[in-house]
């Protein structure tokens, strides 16, 4: 967490998909709608409250109008 400390956020879980070695979990952030695979040694269920460090490097975004990727 302490490597990317300028990108961090904590959510609540909607849903977390148990994929083998990872989880897709569904959060939600202030009435956004945030995904983010975890890997599965974390015990993750509906309605725990997760705090990410994002890597920026690895995030994307879209816009919300046209679903397209937005590229810097």
């Amino acid at each position: 967490l302490e490597t990317y400390s300028h990108a961090k956020i904590t959510s609540k879980v909607i849903v977390a998909e148990l994929l083998g070695s990872e989880y897709i979990v569904h959060t939600d952030l202030n009435g956004e709608s945030i995904k983010a695979i975890v890997h599965s040694r974390q015990n993750i269920k509906m309605g725990d409250e997760l705090t990410f460090a994002l890597d920026m490097n690895r995030a994307h975004f879209f816009d919300v109008d046209t679903e397209l990727s937005i590229l810097e």
